[in-house]
């Protein structure tokens, strides 16, 4: 009794064989196709050239995601092109804009859609900043709500950068789609990984100022030129100038080695 199988793969020639009663395992050689056109790939419900592929999908290299940094999206900076990332403001915490090859709308948002590990993750940074009907307006831009996220973590990123990415998202991707696969545990292999970093901070130049004694000296003798308010520091003596010494340093108080 014998069976005949079709055998096919992508890039290669169909072969056909026919299978006997043997007991062996069968080994199978398949020929490249030489005359084959293009390769395709799925996405989302349909098919797509390779070709046309490479140009709307880009991943972050290992390397730019083992870089010590607070938010994964900072990291997005410069690894990705066609990806512009900035701050809201310079509060801690507080969120990026990112646009994939630039702002699409006028009024509706602009932030891509983000993905991690599957789930939808909606970045509310494009809000108004004033929450409606709490008569609450948040100061220096909406908080990240995607930095809880240790970069650490980040196993892969990849982004979709053209209108392929509707065709699995729909009308949401139209920003693009940022795809964050997060590190998990392997069956059967046990894996420790530690990091660490250590930073030193401190100002580069601060500021030559006055002391409280020169600094009150010198409004004395504006004073005494444009002779206004000479109640304040006109009467004031050479000695009681003196006694007010260096004062404080608000510098020093404020900026501290870190």
């Amino acid at each position: 009794v014998s069976v005949s199988l079709s055998i096919s793969y992508i890039g290669y020639k169909t072969l056909e064989v026919d299978v006997y009663e043997y007991t062996e395992p069968l080994t199978v050689y398949l020929h490249e196709d030489r005359n084959f056109l293009s390769e395709v790939v799925v996405v989302g419900y349909g098919t797509q050239k390779r070709k046309e592929l490479t140009g709307s999908v880009a991943t972050v290299n290992k390397q730019a995601l083992s870089q010590i940094s607070t938010s994964f999206e900072s990291l997005l900076g410069g690894a990705v092109s066609g990806l512009n990332v900035t701050q809201t403001s310079g509060q801690p915490g507080a969120g990026f804009n990112i646009r994939i090859r630039g702002a699409n709308s006028v009024t509706a948002a602009n932030e891509p859609l983000y993905v991690i590990d599957g789930v939808i993750v909606y970045d509310d940074n494009g809000a108004t900043s004033s929450a409606s009907g709490t008569g609450v307006t948040r100061v220096g831009g909406r908080i990240d709500p995607l930095a809880s996220i240790n970069p650490s973590d980040i196993e892969s990123v990849d982004v979709l950068k053209d209108v392929s990415a509707t065709a699995i998202y729909g009308s949401r991707g139209a920003n693009g789609v940022i795809i964050i696969t997060t590190k998990s545990g392997k069956k059967g292999k046990n894996n420790i990984e530690y990091q660490y970093s250590i930073g030193v901070q401190q100002a580069a130049k601060k500021l030559d100022l006055l002391g409280a004694s020169d600094w009150a000296r010198l409004n004395k003798e504006i004073y005494q030129v444009t002779e206004f308010d000479k109640g304040e520091y006109y009467g004031w003596t050479d000695a009681q100038l003196d006694a007010l010494g260096k004062g404080t340093n608000w510098q020093d108080a404020a900026l501290h080695p870190a």
